[in-house]
């Protein structure tokens, strides 16, 4: 008699208790990331990051890329799962987009020019050049001013076709992507990056609204992937292809110095 009372309680009990969240799905993210961030392949730094860090709390991760306003505007309306990368303060215009409150690599945004003289120490100093950038990267539509100095074109081939073909003479874009375009292109190599950077930028995922409760996990998997090496082997693996030793172990320690100093409490990256 006892026997059957437990067998019918624990039946009642699987029942009525929920399958453990998220076996077995899927999140898919949007992005505007190119080589070596992000790839087809998803083998990018971003992707593996993102992929791996989902996959230690069960979930299957899927990038798509998208055009760049479209990326967020369809994140926010849940018509993807979030976004792969954005800056912090997205979620104060599009409310609904959540950040995993923990650095997946860090973005240098800079000047691309054929003349490595010209130094842009801050924004003001890109006033007296012809300008481009790719339209939806809000860390320029929020720094720039809508002049005819300044052009907007949809991809970064645009942007470098417009730097090599002498319509503008900055090309702005993340330090890393460039290299990674321009190392698959040929007569590039009077293109440099300016020095210093215009600013430096925490990178992080961004999930729905209703993927909230997954935000802290996820951050953990990425906190674990940099204490057991894994989240550097993968920075090695795929930086080396277009940063120089030096530059590689200058990256490194520039990502480490945010994870040590920048605070990854959500009310400040909101």
């Amino acid at each position: 008699m006892k026997a059957m009372i437990l067998s019918g309680l624990l039946i009642f009990i699987s029942l009525v208790s929920p399958a453990p969240a998220y076996a077995d799905s899927t999140i898919i993210l949007s992005t505007i990331q190119r080589l070596p961030i992000s790839n087809d392949l998803q083998t990018g730094l971003a992707d593996r990051i993102a992929t791996e860090a989902f996959r230690r709390i069960g979930i299957r991760a899927i990038i798509r890329k998208v055009p760049a306003r479209r990326a967020l505007r369809d994140a926010n309306a849940g018509l993807h799962d979030g976004d792969l990368a954005r800056i912090a303060g997205v979620t104060r215009t599009y409310p609904d987009l959540l950040p995993v409150p923990e650095i997946t690599w860090v973005a240098e945004i800079v000047a691309f020019s054929k003349n490595s003289q010209i130094t842009t120490p801050d924004w003001k100093s890109l006033e007296k050049y012809r300008t481009s950038y790719i339209r939806g990267w809000v860390v320029f539509e929020n720094n720039l001013p809508d002049t005819p100095m300044v052009d907007k074109v949809v991809t970064p081939e645009a942007l470098f076709k417009m730097l090599k073909m002498d319509r503008a003479e900055l090309a702005l874009y993340e330090k890393k992507m460039g290299y990674g375009l321009l190392s698959q292109q040929q007569n590039n190599s009077n293109i440099h990056a300016l020095q210093p950077a215009l600013t430096i930028e925490p990178i992080y995922i961004y999930l729905h609204r209703k993927h909230e409760d997954l935000l802290p996990r996820e951050a953990n998997a990425i906190r674990e992937m940099k204490q057991d090496g894994s989240y550097e082997t993968i920075v090695q693996d795929c930086l080396s292809e277009v940063l120089s030793p030096s530059a590689l172990q200058a990256y490194i320690r520039l990502q480490q110095s945010y994870d040590a100093s920048v605070s990854l409490q959500e009310t400040q990256l909101q």
